[in-house]
C-alpha cells in the first residue's frame, strides 16, 4: 500500500507549472534585476563619456592658459552630468592637460559608481564606470608681439646688441618651423604659405613708441605745427575703454627740433612693424634697433595688443588682409613677449617756456635758448608730469590683465638685469602662468628668447 501511494504520487503531474514557477522564480528575478542595473549603469556610462568628450574639448579650445586645468576640468564634468551625478558615488575626475605654443592636447579621465537602483539586493557597492576622452588642437596661425625695451639704459654694456641678437634668434626659430613643408623639407622663410603661418610684429619702445606714416590720420584736427615725429598721445589711462579703438583721434607729440623729442618719441629707430612672415624683413629690422629714451613699458604693452587686436585689421598695412586675426578662430593662437631691463618710469612731456627781460637770459631745461640785451628773449623747454610711476604700473598692469584675460593672448615676460624687485614682482604678475616669467643676465637673454621658440621650432604647424 505504501509502495503504491509512493508510486501515485511519483506519477501524478498536477501542480507542476506552479512548482516550476517557484522554483524559478528566483532566478528570474536576479537575471531581471541585473538587466535593469546594466541598462542603468550603460545609461550613466553614456553620460559619463558625453561629459569626458565635452569637458576635453572645452578646455583644449580655451584660447588663454590657466594653471588650475585639474579644477576647472573637474567642474565642467560635474556640471555636464547635472542631476545625474545623484545617481554616482565616488566620482573623480583626472585631467592630463599639454600646453605647446602651437598645440594643446587635454586627456579627461572620468571614474564612479552606478548607485544600485534594488537598493542591496544585487550588489551593495554598486558597479564601477569609468571613461576617457581627449582632444587636440593644433594652432594653425600664431601671431607674436615682441614688445622689446630700447630705453637709453638698453645702451650700456651693449644690452641693445645682446637684445638684437636674442631678437634674432627668436625670429630664426620661429620663422624655421613657419617654413617647414609637408614633406618634411624647411624652406627659405621668407613667406607663411596658407595652410598654417607664423607672424611677427616687433614694437620697440622708449618712452612711447614710434608709429608709421600712417598712423597720421589718427592725429586730432589740429594736427602739428612742427612735423609730425611718429607718436601719439593716449593720455594717463592708455588701457581704458578705447584703448583698442580704430577711429579714436588722440593728439599728437608734437615738439620742435631739441626739445626733447628724440627722448620721448624715440625719432632715431624704426616705426613699429605689423604682424610680418618675411623672416629677412624681421631681421633686417631688428638690426636696426637702438637704444634710447626712457621706459614707457606700459605704451609699448599697449601697442603690443593693439598689434595683435582684429580691430586694427588692415589698419596696420600688414602684407597680408587677414592679419590680425579673431581673437577665437579655432587654430588661431596669439602670444606677446614683454622685455625690459629697468623699473617703468613715469610718462613727462615737454612745455615750452619763454623768457624775457634785459639783459642775458638763458631758459631752463634742454632745447632753444635764446641770449640778448634789453627786450631779448629765450624759449626753452621743461618737462611736466603727465602720470607717475604708480598709474604707469597700473597701466602696465591693466594691459597685461586685458591681454591675458579680455583678449586671450598668452604673456611671456622677460627681466633683462632688472634691478628693482618690485618690477620683477611686475612681471611675474603680468606673465600668463609662472612658467612663462624669466630672468636673464648677459648673453642668458639670446638662450631663454629661444627656449620660449622652443615649442613652434619643435612641432610642426600642422591641423
Amino acid at each position: 500500500m505504501r509502495r503504491t501511494n509512493w508510486k501515485r504520487f511519483l506519477s501524478d503531474a498536477r501542480g507542476n507549472l506552479a512548482l516550476t514557477f517557484a522554483l524559478t522564480l528566483a532566478p528570474m528575478a536576479v537575471i531581471g534585476g541585473l538587466a535593469v542595473e546594466f541598462n542603468y549603469a550603460s545609461s550613466l556610462r553614456v553620460s559619463m563619456q558625453q561629459a569626458a568628450d565635452s569637458t576635453a574639448l572645452a578646455l583644449a579650445n580655451r584660447h588663454s592658459e590657466f594653471d588650475d586645468a585639474q579644477a576647472t576640468g573637474d567642474e565642467m564634468v560635474r556640471a555636464y552630468l547635472g542631476e545625474k551625478m545623484d545617481r554616482l558615488s565616488d566620482l573623480d575626475v583626472i585631467v592630463d592637460f599639454s600646453d605647446s605654443l602651437n598645440r594643446r592636447i587635454v586627456h579627461v579621465d572620468v571614474s564612479g559608481r552606478a548607485k544600485p537602483v534594488s537598493g542591496k539586493l544585487l550588489d551593495p557597492d554598486g558597479f564601477d564606470l569609468s571613461v576617457e576622452a581627449q582632444a587636440e588642437i593644433a594652432f594653425k596661425h600664431v601671431e607674436v608681439a615682441l614688445v622689446l625695451d630700447i630705453s637709453g639704459s638698453m645702451g650700456r654694456n651693449n644690452k641693445i646688441g645682446k637684445l638684437r641678437d636674442a631678437a634674432k634668434v627668436f625670429v630664426q626659430n620661429l620663422m624655421s618651423s613657419a617654413a617647414a613643408t609637408d614633406d618634411g623639407s624647411t624652406g627659405t622663410g621668407n613667406s607663411a604659405d596658407e595652410g598654417n603661418s607664423v607672424k611677427i610684429t616687433v614694437v620697440p619702445y622708449g618712452t612711447t613708441v614710434k608709429l608709421p606714416a600712417y598712423f597720421a590720420k589718427y592725429m586730432n584736427s589740429s594736427g602739428v605745427a612742427n612735423g609730425w615725429e611718429g607718436c601719439l598721445d593716449f593720455g594717463s589711462e592708455i588701457m581704458n575703454d578705447e584703448a583698442f579703438a580704430v577711429n579714436t583721434y588722440h593728439p599728437a607729440l608734437d615738439f620742435p627740433s631739441g626739445s626733447y623729442e628724440d627722448v620721448i618719441c624715440p625719432t632715431d629707430n624704426p616705426t613699429l612693424l605689423p604682424l610680418e612672415s618675411d623672416k629677412t624683413k624681421l631681421l633686417e629690422y631688428i638690426a636696426d634697433l637702438d637704444a634710447n629714451g626712457w621706459t614707457g613699458t606700459d605704451v609699448g604693452t599697449a601697442f603690443g595688443l593693439k598689434a595683435l587686436s582684429p580691430n586694427w585689421r588692415g589698419e596696420m598695412k600688414n602684407s597680408d588682409k587677414t592679419s590680425p586675426r579673431d581673437y577665437d578662430e579655432t587654430g588661431v593662437l596669439k602670444v606677446m613677449v614683454v622685455m625690459t631691463d629697468g623699473a617703468i618710469m613715469p610718462q613727462y612731456r615737454a612745455e615750452e617756456v619763454t623768457s624775457s627781460g634785459s639783459g642775458k637770459g638763458k631758459g631752463k631745461g634742454k632745447g632753444k635758448k635764446g641770449k640778448g640785451k634789453g627786450g631779448s628773449s629765450s624759449t626753452s623747454y621743461e618737462l611736466t608730469m603727465l602720470y607717475d610711476q604708480d598709474q604707469a604700473r597700473t597701466n602696465f598692469l591693466n594691459a597685461c590683465q586685458a591681454a591675458k584675460d579680455t583678449n586671450a593672448v598668452t604673456v611671456y615676460t622677460v627681466g633683462f638685469e632688472v634691478p628693482d624687485n618690485w618690477m620683477l614682482s611686475d612681471l611675474k604678475n603680468c606673465a600668463s602662468t609662472s612658467s612663462k616669467y624669466f630672468e636673464a643676465e648677459g648673453d642668458e637673454l639670446s638662450t631663454i628668447f629661444q627656449t620660449i621658440a622652443t615649442d613652434i621650432e619643435r612641432l610642426r604647424l600642422t591641423q
